[in-house]
């Protein structure tokens, strides 16, 4: 997408400038407290090192930040391709008029309150919008969205948002959803390249820009949030290419008549017959997730997990009961549990306490051994020289009491950290709490940690056979 060279970035897609703006102006940025324009899109470009041109504008053209200010877009010397209006719903054409006599390329309305609300008034606003910006061959985010977060660019639609860019990219029907997705995947160590709010579509919409991140080199994967399709048969034709490139992760919003109800005040969003839509979504190859919980487990598994060699799973269980429904979980997504020879067995019983254990797979840990991170990493290393075995799953608690509480389940995060590099197949962890809230937060450090070493940290058996019953169905295992 991006052609570098010594001299300047060549810019080969027309949407590539909405990342790469030589200027962004905020409108509606004021040193009011609480002025979310300020505080949300005007500061963060100064925080995340936005390198071109930043401009606020307001109606007392007042200084921010040490900024100049100006009263409207057209007033500004230098060239201005990215445009955030965040003002009263009545000051939005003016603002988009004055955008297209400054020749600005994207202009993203934060303002809500058009045709989501189902007025007809709001919808006839937003006609004119697009003809404005038709006109001065300007395009268009939104209106109600939060429009683009690109941090290796110094663009982002909140000061909370990571500084650290990835290789995800995401594109949302839903503001709220992108916050909520960044916070969620950012403690399962999974980083974005871009995400775009396109809230109501009434201009880029999903279509525009499926296809951009589908061609886009610094995407590797891509997330979508969709309430409904504009064009039909263009998203399905751009879904289907995207999926011949790379992994496309969709959440369908709207999938029950109220769900429906609630996405046409939502986004002015018509969703379609579910029936259509999953047919779209088997035929393309795309992955389904349920929830942003889901998207954000999938995410992270596709990111840190590498291809399964096969549907063979060795699980080390964290007790009897929990090995049952282990078993049931993955069996049920489509993977076996062999049973392990007589050799492995016997290897295993050499230290593992045959009160009260399994070693035939599932491996169940007696309290002792789970606290035990010699023992911990010596049972992982004998599962991963079983040739048979394609992907080990670890359960491990932290509780307050027996397995592995306090600084030995530390002691044993560590060594499963070490033995995870060592050894040549996959390694994934489901880790449970029960205890204080010293224990909650020694469980939660651990999980950041094993996330740091490239492991899959899941917080149920059911949640880590569903993700890697995806990734294995996403490469052909079954």
């Amino acid at each position: 997408m991006l052609i570098s060279n010594d001299k300047a970035l060549k810019l080969i897609h027309p949407l590539d400038s909405l990342f790469h703006p030589r200027g962004v102006a905020v409108i509606g940025a004021s040193n009011k407290p609480g002025n979310w324009a300020t505080s949300g899109f005007l500061q963060p470009l100064l925080d995340y090192g936005f390198r071109g041109g930043i401009y606020p504008v307001n109606r007392s053209a007042t200084p921010i930040s040490g900024l100049k200010a100006y009263t409207k877009v057209s007033e500004i010397p230098g060239p201005v391709d990215y445009v955030v209006v965040s003002v009263p719903i009545e000051q939005v054409e003016g603002c988009i008029e004055d955008c297209a006599a400054k020749k600005v390329k994207f202009v993203s309305i934060y303002t809500a309150g058009f045709s989501e609300s189902g007025q007809k008034e709001g919808k006839e606003q937003e006609a004119r919008f697009l003809e404005i910006a038709r006109r001065g061959d300007m395009r268009l985010l939104g209106p109600n969205c939060v429009g683009i977060y690109y941090p290796s660019g110094g663009i982002s639609f909140s000061p909370a948002a990571p500084k650290q860019s990835g290789s995800v990219s995401y594109l949302s029907q839903s503001g709220r959803f992108c916050n909520d997705l960044l916070s969620c995947c950012e403690q399962r160590g999974v980083a974005f390249n871009k995400m775009v709010s396109i809230g109501n579509a009434l201009d880029i919409n999903e279509s525009d820009l499926m296809e951009y991140l589908s061609q886009d080199t610094e995407t590797e994967m891509i997330a979508a949030y969709i309430e409904g399709i504009r064009e039909g048969a263009r998203f399905a034709r751009a879904l289907r290419d995207a999926c011949r490139r790379k992994p496309v992760i969709v959440i369908k919003g709207g999938s029950t008549d109220e769900g429906r109800k609630a996405a046409l005040s939502h986004t002015a969003s018509l969703s379609g017959p579910e029936q259509i839509w999953r047919g779209l979504m088997k035929q393309s190859g795309a992955v389904s997730a349920a929830s942003l919980e889901e998207m954000s487990d999938i995410l992270m598994t596709f990111s840190l997990m590498p291809k399964l060699s096969g549907r063979n799973v060795a699980l080390i269980g964290a007790g009897g009961g929990a090995n049952v429904l282990a078993c049931d979980a993955f069996s049920n997504h489509g993977f076996r549990i062999p049973t392990f020879n007589n050799e492995t067995q016997k290897k295993l019983r050499q230290f593992i306490p045959l009160s009260g254990t399994w070693v035939v797979n599932p491996v169940d840990f007696s309290p002792q051994t789970a606290g035990d991170p010699v023992l911990t990493s010596k049972a992982i290393e004998i599962m991963a020289n079983v040739k048979e075995i394609d992907v080990i799953i670890l359960h491990y608690m932290v509780v307050s009491w027996g397995m592995g509480g306090g600084d030995r389940a530390k002691d044993v995060a560590g060594s499963v950290s070490e033995v995870s590099k060592r050894i040549k197949k996959p390694l994934a962890v489901v880790l449970e709490t029960h205890g204080t809230p010293d224990i909650c937060k020694t469980a939660y450090e651990i999980k950041l940690d094993w996330i740091k070493a490239g492991m899959c940290v899941y917080p149920d058996i059911e949640r880590a056979a569903i993700c890697l019953g995806k990734l294995a169905r996403y490469h052909g295992i079954f």
